[in-house]
This record gives C-alpha cells, structure tokens and sequence, in this order.
C-alpha cells in the first residue's frame, strides 16, 4: 500500500475515532444542556433510604465536610510497611476509607487510571476491583468521596463527576450509576463533598468560568442547584473570580452555608440549599488559578471560623450580618503572614480543634517551611529548610495530636505540640498526596502507582 493510501486510510480511522467521541459527548450534551450547563436543575431530590458520608475512618477528603484534616482514630507510631500494592497509574489524590465488599474492616479507595477508582482490601492489601462498567479520563486531583449508601463519587478530566456502586459482594465489576458531564469542557478536579442528607457539592473549571453544582444523592442523575459562571449576576466577573482548580467545597458545621475559593484570590459563601449567594471577598491581589493548587478552605467546627492559606498566608474569616440590610457579610484578616520567610501557601491548612492549632506548609522554589500557628495568630513553632514543594499537599492530624505530612519522597510524623520528629520515611518515588488515617495506620500512594499501608508491624 502506498504512503498515500495508508494516510487516507488512517485519516478515516481517526475520522471515525473523533466522530464515535464527539457522539458520546454530544448525546450527554445534547439540546438545552448546550446552551445552559444549569438546565434540568430542580430542588426537590427524589428520596433516598440512606443519606449521608459513609460511616468509615475517612469518608472524603481531609476526612470531614468541614476538611480539618482531623481524624478520631489513632495513626501509627512507626513506619513498617504493612504491605504494598502496585496499581496502574499515579496517585495524585487523597485516599478515601468506605464499606467493604465483604464486610469488615473499611475498604481503601484510590483515584486512578480510566476507571477512575480502585477499591483495595485493608488487611492484605488485596485488588476486589479496579474496574467498572464504563471508561473516561484520568481523575487526576480529584479525591473519592465515599456515601452511606456504598456509592462512591469521583470527577475526572472528562469533565464528569461520577457516581458508582460499591457492590455489596467482591469480585463483581461496579456499575457507574451516572456521570454528570459539565457542558463547558470544564474538568472536575475537585474532590466531592457529601452532606449529612447525601447532597453532593462538585465544582469545575468551565474555561476559567467556574460552576458549581449540588447533586441529589442515588442512583438517579439529579442536579439540585447549579451556579454558571461562579460570578452569577454581579458585574465585572473577572475581578470577582472564576474557575474552580482542586479545591473542595467545604460546609459550615450547621451545613447551611457553603464555601469555595476561586483563582486562588477570592473566598465565596453560598446558601448550601438553594445556592444562592451569600457574601465574596477578594484576600489576594494576584490571580492564581493557573498554578493548579489546591486552596480549599477549612472551617473550625468550633467557632465556624473559615481558614484559607494563599500567597501571603493563612486568613480567617468570619461571617456576620449588615445591620442596615440584615444581608449575611464578612470580614477578613490576614492571621499569620508568611511572606516574611518568603514563603506561600499551596495547599490548605489542617486543623487540630482540640488545640486550637493551624498546620500547614509554604512554600518558595522547592525550599519550604512547616508551622504550627495557634487559631489566635501566635506561632508555636516551626520547623525549617524542608526541601520539596508543598503544593496540594495538606498535613493531617490523628487523635492524639499527631500530625503527618508528605513532601516530595519524604513523609513526617511529627509531635504536634513541638514539632519534634516521631518517625520519618522516605519512598521510592514521589507523594503528590496527602496521607490517610486509618485506625493505627496511614495510606500514601506514590507518583508510580505505588499504595503503601504504613504502621508497626506485629
């Protein structure tokens, strides 16, 4: 066959390619979705028989709907490794612990691959599933959030946030329940957050624009509110924000207000019912949303403080009413400054309620700085010249004031209350995620595909 020949053939062969794609992706956009990526939302979701975050170690990312990073369970003393388990692809989300298929002890779940999540048995290490019955892209940041009704939700690069079945037995390949496809070539990087009533909150990019959605939990795709672009109605939508990139709505502790960051400048609140706006405000002058960093915000579950780390630090906000208006407001303060250490801050701050202690790493080229900072400004104590970045990387803080944080290879454990090394291990490979705690042991993955359980060996 001549050249000639061979590129018409394979030209078709691509035609082909790009045509089944672009079919599969106009039939979950076809008609008014097109033109209104908000269309079809209706409040009222059919009802569930259960509702909720599973009842497990870690059900979502940083753990809870307020995403402190505090577990109630013990993390482990040493670093063994319990065992080691290759799967395909990089780990580059926090791992969530949900129902297993056979019952017992929580199930490790992994974002990976095209499938997009792996479900890991906890004593042995053992695959029940890397598998479903569908296909996409990669989930990329986007961590599992696990229900108490065995449905795990992840988003992915396809712009779709998914919800599957967790099969009640092993070896039986999940089914995708749904995948709600975000019309405005908008990737879901975020990690879903699950409310006590299963409502599930999801955001996207949207070219830069930004949307944010409350999905109706079940096995029926049902949007509930949606916002697009993030900036609704108000005028100059540039300068208010846009684009979602990585960071996970969090939920005040009574969940009625809803909080998202935006280009790593902005801070909003929405009534987590109806979505509509509460209040906005700008505690950055530049506009990051490029930088792909994860800028979650962390409310104290016992003020209701909200916590954000950006480029000049750590702020906390607290919310308020106008007395003219009787409209919900706040304000803002720069709590602890990071800039004289030429430091800025990349992924959020974990929370220790107990103490009342912000912890948290910045960092400037790959040279960074971890802190201890008291909910009322004062630095307890910080430890220096920590090589590696700390971008999407957030601490985590066990029941006893443990705290455990991952840099480049390297993962802590550190003394909370001082700072002082407990144990410290380096991997093979990179941790581009934030440990999980499980009941005396941590779950990391590697940039290789590499998911370690780690604790103290019998």
């Amino acid at each position: 066959m001549s050249k000639s020949s061979c590129s018409l053939v394979l030209s078709a062969l691509l035609g082909l390619v790009v045509a089944a794609g672009s079919a599969r992706a106009a039939e979950r956009c076809a008609g008014p979705l097109n033109d209104d990526l908000c269309w079809g939302a209706n409040p009222n979701c059919p009802p569930v028989a259960v509702a909720g975050p599973a009842a497990s170690t870690w059900p979502m990312f940083q753990q809870n709907a307020q995403h402190t990073g505090k577990s109630p369970n013990q993390g482990p003393v040493c670093s063994d490794d319990l065992w080691v388990r290759k799967i395909t692809g990089r780990i580059l989300s926090q791992m969530a612990t949900g129902p297993s298929p056979g019952g017992g002890a929580d199930t490790v779940y992994v974002a990976s691959a095209k499938y997009p999540v792996c479900s890991i048995e906890p004593s042995a290490g053992a695959v029940n599933w890397c598998d479903t019955t569908d296909v996409g892209k990669l989930p990329d940041y986007s961590a599992p959030a696990i229900a108490a009704d065995a449905t795990a939700y992840i988003g992915t690069r396809d712009n779709d946030l998914w919800a599957i079945g967790i099969p009640s037995q092993p070896n039986v390949v999940p089914p995708v329940l749904w995948r709600k496809k975000v019309c405005s070539d908008g990737d879901v990087t975020t990690q879903p957050t699950i409310r006590s009533d299963g409502i599930v909150y999801m955001g996207s990019d949207s070219l830069g624009a930004g949307s944010l959605f409350a999905m109706c939990p079940g096995s029926t795709e049902q949007v509930k509110w949606c916002r697009n672009p993030l900036a609704g109605g108000m005028a100059n939508q540039v300068q208010l924000g846009g684009g979602l990139k990585n960071v996970s709505p969090a939920l005040s502790v009574d969940e009625t207000r809803l909080y998202v960051t935006m280009n790593g400048s902005f801070v909003a609140s929405y009534d987590a019912t109806t979505g509509a706006d509460r209040w906005r405000l700008q505690l950055d002058s530049r506009r990051n949303n490029l930088r792909g960093s994860n800028y979650t915000p962390v409310v104290n579950p016992a003020t209701g403080r909200i916590y954000v780390g950006f480029d000049d630090g750590v702020w906390e906000i607290t919310e308020g009413t106008d007395p003219g208006t009787g409209k919900p407001t706040a304000t803002s303060k720069l709590l602890f400054d990071t800039r004289p250490d030429n430091r800025s801050l990349y992924a959020p701050p974990a929370l220790d309620p107990a103490t009342g202690t912000l912890y948290f790493g910045a960092t400037r080229a790959r040279n960074s700085t971890f802190y201890a900072v008291g909910t009322d400004g004062t630095l307890k104590w910080k430890k220096e010249t920590v090589k590696g970045r700390f971008r999407n990387l957030p601490p985590v803080v066990d029941a006893s004031g443990r705290v455990y944080v991952a840099i480049s290879n390297r993962l802590y454990a550190l003394d909370g209350a001082t700072g002082s090394e407990i144990w410290v291990r380096d991997f093979d490979a990179g941790l581009w995620a934030a440990p999980t705690i499980d009941d005396g042991r941590l779950y990391v993955g590697t940039v290789v595909g590499d998911v370690h359980a780690v604790g103290c060996k019998p």
